[in-house]
């Protein structure tokens, strides 16, 4: 089945599967958490996006500077053993983007996954969903 590393990790520490494969060792370059919004939401809360943006790259940097609270915070709340807890922060927390900018190979590979699995027929021109407005000033 493919699920969360979390959720994998905690079949094999139960001794009850094991990760056979993930997918950042076949596919180098991901965005592995990507941040939506529905165009007319934006347009009408521009303000509402930004806070969340600005709140999600808060957070971010928050978790890196923190990484024992971090973990003791996903420990708890996710009910993991510690050690558990400190292999998904260890392997995860390099996969979060920190500028809100998109990689734009990143973006090819998305655009591309959507005709692999037949959500589309054709390959979206990604370059149209690229926008800084909602983005922290540099």
């Amino acid at each position: 089945m493919i699920v969360e590393v979390n959720a994998g990790y905690r079949l094999e520490e139960e001794k009850a599967g094991r990760v056979l494969v993930q997918f950042g060792d076949i596919i180098k370059t991901f965005h592995i958490y990507v941040l939506y919004a529905h165009t007319d939401f934006a347009a009408k809360n521009p303000a509402a996006v930004r806070s969340f943006v600005a709140g999600w790259l808060e957070t971010i940097d928050w978790m890196q500077k923190n990484r024992d609270r971090t973990i003791d915070i996903v420990r708890r709340k996710t009910d993991v053993s510690l050690a558990l807890a400190t292999r998904d922060y260890d392997e995860l927390s390099g996969m979060f983007n920190r500028t809100g900018r998109f990689n734009p190979e990143a973006l090819n590979v998305l655009s591309r996954s959507f005709v692999e699995m037949g959500m589309l027929t054709s390959e979206p021109d990604v370059t149209k969903l690229i926008t800084e407005q909602y983005l922290p000033a540099r």
